[in-house]
């Protein structure tokens, strides 16, 4: 009897609105959620508000890994010689002010180091958005914004023309 029991919207219009909203930059649900409202009521006249539609987003989030493996497929489908690189990516759950001088000189340095993998990550960032998970309240919340951002950047880098 919960207002988000409602399945006259299905779990794949969540899905595809959620994708298609970090795809076009959105970086929170709830901009996600006002940006549907407001210019895609016509389409999905029976879109659920706000809080419904995250509780039924939240209870996908297991949906979301396989969906970046299928995508992670179709990649090594189109370039099957193309060397794969897994390495760690920071999300942050907490802003924090300042970093101390030391901290800044590590990073700094880290980050030489690192860099072609950091423009990787930077791409990613730039492209999903998924470095601010500050607003994510659940275990689920952060799958679900992990996992979306990453598929959203892959689909991007599959199946969308590059823009310069």
């Amino acid at each position: 009897m919960s207002h988000y029991a409602d399945l006259s919207f299905s779990y794949e219009e969540i899905i595809t609105l959620f994708l298609f909203g970090v795809v076009d930059k959105h970086r929170e649900i709830k901009g996600i959620d006002a940006f549907v409202d407001r210019h895609l009521r016509d389409e999905f006249p029976r879109l659920p508000g706000y809080v419904a539609y995250v509780q039924r987003l939240n209870r996908v989030a297991d949906v979301f890994a396989p969906l970046l493996a299928l995508i992670q497929q179709e990649q090594e489908i189109r370039n099957p010689r193309q060397v794969w690189l897994t390495d760690s990516f920071s999300v942050t759950l907490a802003r924090q002010p300042y970093l101390e001088l030391q901290d800044q000189w590590l990073s700094t340095a880290v980050a030489r180091v690192r860099q072609s993998i950091e423009t990787l990550f930077a791409w990613i960032a730039e492209k999903a958005g998924i470095e601010w998970a500050s607003k994510v309240r659940s275990y689920k919340g952060l799958m679900v914004h992990v996992f979306v951002k990453l598929a959203a950047a892959l689909f991007s880098w599959n199946f969308l023309p590059v823009s310069s």
